[in-house]
């Protein structure tokens, strides 16, 4: 939740960070979520989003509010260039479709970022061997 973290911070508040590194980010596409079985569903959101039992009622104002594609769709265009992104997805990762959507409408919309899919899943191993990379793109944007 790190990399969900990281995102929803700088998206929240783009004034306040130079940069956001997101490794593996855990965050999901509508599509999914509303797709996402009962039984997970209530296990992942229950305590944020409370006993829906409607799909389609999953996607809220409230879940909008904290969804890292809404709020990338919502930047102004005097805040796209303020944050300096870093996403950094494995390929065999299950949170590969979020992570590739968010870099397709981050492209799509002219948001700088870096988008890096290397060989891993989610994983220690797979972030430790991400630190080296991210911990330099941060430290350029510190400058």
């Amino acid at each position: 939740m790190v990399g969900f973290g990281a995102l929803l911070y700088a998206l929240h508040h783009p004034e306040l960070f130079n940069a956001s590194a997101a490794l593996s980010a855990a965050f999901r596409t509508d599509e999914e979520v509303i797709d996402m079985p009962e039984d997970d569903y209530l296990k992942r959101y229950r305590k944020m989003m409370g006993e829906l039992k409607n799909s389609e009622s999953r996607i809220t104002d409230f879940w909008n509010q904290n969804s890292i594609i809404f709020l990338v769709k919502q930047l102004k265009e005097d805040q796209k260039k303020l944050v300096h992104f870093y996403i950094d997805i494995g390929d065999d990762d299950f949170l590969y479709r979020g992570n590739s959507l968010l870099h397709t409408t981050m492209r799509d919309l002219n948001i700088p970022h870096e988008y890096r899919v290397r060989n891993g899943s989610h994983s220690w191993e797979y972030w430790r061997s991400a630190l080296p990379d991210v911990l330099t793109f941060v430290s350029e944007r510190n400058r």
